[in-house]
């Protein structure tokens, strides 16, 4: 899979590796809170954008995933510049929440590890140079790779694991 390795000698910044810890935490504690549900609470609807709890969980591995693989090439040499629409973002998410309707906890559980394994390893390896480098996103938002770690995927894990929250508390 993708990964940036950490060439010998190369000592990890301390930004990258903030980055990596806090993505680490939030990634952990949501597979806590995946783990406990309950197959009712698993099928339990987040009220914030109606999909189902489990839906919701695998879609941040699917997030993780793909913005992995992005920032990945992005940090390649040559680069490369992410330029994904709203309604990109809302058409990905309406075909996941189909495609993955029925998806089971324990195959949502080991992706949530194995992309979030992959991830942090990913963000280790990054220089801070790499966390300056401007990648878009979102089509006309410019954002550096540091702050796609930051915003769209640790703070987005954050926001999907309080709506689970809040939907395993109802």
């Amino acid at each position: 899979m993708w990964a940036t390795p950490i060439e010998e000698g190369q000592r990890m910044s301390t930004r990258t590796a903030e980055l990596a810890d806090q993505f680490e935490a939030i990634n952990a504690e949501f597979m806590a809170v995946v783990a406990a549900c309950s197959d009712e609470q698993w099928r339990g609807v987040c009220p914030q954008d109606g999909r189902p709890v489990g839906v919701v969980a695998h879609h941040m591995a699917s997030v993780q995933g793909g913005l992995g693989g992005m920032l990945a090439a992005a940090t390649s040499p040559g680069g490369l510049a992410l330029q994904i629409s709203a309604d990109d973002i809302e058409k990905m998410n309406a075909d996941h929440a189909h495609d993955h309707a029925e998806v089971g906890q324990a195959e949502t559980l080991e992706e949530l590890r194995t992309t979030g394994d992959t991830f942090a390893r990913l963000v280790r390896g990054l220089s801070d140079e790499d966390l300056e480098r401007g990648v878009g996103l979102l089509a006309g938002f410019d954002m550096t790779v540091g702050q796609v770690i930051e915003l769209a995927v640790i703070g987005h894990a954050a926001e999907h694991l309080g709506a689970i929250r809040g939907a395993v508390a109802a």
